[in-house]
């Protein structure tokens, strides 16, 4: 098995600093302005495409840092001290039991350990994780939300499409590769 560290501060740093940088908003602002959205609902709708680009990023570098290897060796160390833990409290007296109130910890240790399977089994596969998933869920959360001021569908695609663009978030073309673009299955 691999050997990764752990998380380090920079990395939790890291995700701290995800932000746009205002060119960017203006040039959403002027995609919806020019898709027809009105001049009334147009700052909320850029501050929750803003919000969904956000996450987005923070999602694309959390899967990054969070490789497999880097996630087993986050979890191994605690597993041994969260069976001790059991142990030691299994020795207590009842009373004690429902004073410190440890009726959960069974169920962290099995979370714990079937985490652990999950990202081993991850590793064993060479299978990191990706962004395309990350990527169809925010062209499908800005296609929802502007579903409600953009009617034409062309349009509300295209203004996707260019929301993406302006944000440079990788993207399969709109046109050429519809299917990918909506997250349509092709017939198999």
């Amino acid at each position: 098995m691999p050997r990764a560290k752990a998380f380090t501060r920079s990395h939790v740093k890291a995700r701290a600093q995800v932000t746009l940088d205002l060119k960017v908003i203006d040039q959403i602002k002027t995609t919806l302005k020019s898709a027809g959205i009105e001049p009334a609902k147009l700052e909320q709708v850029a501050c929750r495409i803003v919000l969904a680009i956000q996450t987005y990023k923070l999602r694309v570098l959390a899967e990054s840092q969070e490789s497999p290897a880097r996630m087993v060796a986050a979890l191994k160390p605690g597993l041994q001290p969260a069976k001790q833990l059991r142990q030691w409290l299994d020795t207590l007296p009842q009373s004690l039991h429902f004073d410190l109130k440890v009726s959960g910890m069974e169920g962290l240790r099995a979370r714990i350990e079937e985490r652990l399977k999950y990202w081993e089994a991850k590793v064993r596969a060479h299978r990191p994780a990706g962004k395309g998933a990350a990527g169809l869920d925010l062209r499908q959360n800005l296609d929802s939300l502007l579903a409600d001021h953009i009617g034409n569908e062309h349009k509300r695609r295209q203004a996707v499409a260019d929301i993406l663009a302006a944000a440079s978030i990788k993207f399969p073309s709109e046109q050429k590769n519809r299917k990918k673009f909506t997250g349509r299955k092709l017939r198999g």
